[in-house]
């Protein structure tokens, strides 16, 4: 296998991430075998440089480690400097493969979770009910626990306001919805709606904004489907 094999298809599976409604296992095997890869080229390169370093020439960095200066001159071995080159650009792509993927993965649990919507319920299946929380990693299942606490308090302290509401202001007070999915009786400010498949209502949009975004029910009119926004998390202040 070529080197960056294995992160163009770690690069892959993060793009399949994005289309997917539930987040797949954990690439274990791929990151796995892209750390060991790029410890492997940074070995090769200490490996190829050390006849070129001088122990006079060390120096410390600031988190303590020694650093020590090649003398090495890329005109006097063309061939040495050109795989020295492709080592380094392949740990620097292995790199932003691995930071690429985590990050994918994170932006689709947070969005699942300021979606409205547990994980179990939008990734649940009868076999096999908390399928999504089994694919997390011991990171990512501390990570959705604090957003849930997060929102658990924020819904708590200011139990007026729906903080998963769409941040764009509607352009419509009252739509016209079509029920995707079976849902009874419900209950809005103004009494009760009785939610059956494929009927179609003339609603307040805050009374049903929550089903759209979860897919139950569509918003229908002349631009046809109106997309409602997620609320994504605020940047976190330290």
């Amino acid at each position: 296998m070529s080197l960056g094999d294995t992160s163009q298809k770690l690069i892959e599976s993060a793009a399949r991430i994005s289309s997917l409604p539930t987040l797949p296992p954990y690439a274990t095997a791929l990151v796995r075998a892209i750390t060991q890869e790029s410890r492997d080229l940074e070995r090769d390169i200490q490996s190829l440089l050390s006849p070129y370093r001088s122990q006079s020439s060390q120096s410390q960095t600031p988190g303590g480690d020694t650093q020590f200066k090649s003398s090495f001159n890329p005109a006097d071995d063309p061939a040495l400097a050109t795989t020295l080159m492709v080592n380094h650009v392949t740990l620097r792509r292995n790199k932003r493969c691995l930071l690429v993927y985590h990050r994918t993965r994170i932006a689709h649990l947070e969005k699942t979770l300021w979606s409205g919507l547990p994980l179990t319920q939008s990734s649940s299946t009868p076999s096999n009910p908390s399928s999504q929380e089994s694919n997390l990693t011991p990171s990512e299942s501390l990570l959705a626990s604090f957003l849930s606490s997060l929102y658990s308090q924020l819904g708590a302290q200011y139990p007026d306001i729906d903080l998963l509401g769409s941040i764009t202001p509607p352009r419509e007070v009252y739509v016209e919805i079509r029920v995707l999915r079976e849902v009874g009786e419900v209950q809005t400010e103004y009494g009760s709606l009785v939610l059956g498949k494929n009927s179609v209502h003339f609603v307040r949009l805050s009374d049903v904004e929550g089903l759209v975004r979860g897919g139950v029910v569509e918003v229908v009119g002349e631009g046809g489907c109106i997309e409602i926004p997620n609320l994504r998390l605020p940047p976190r202040v330290d």
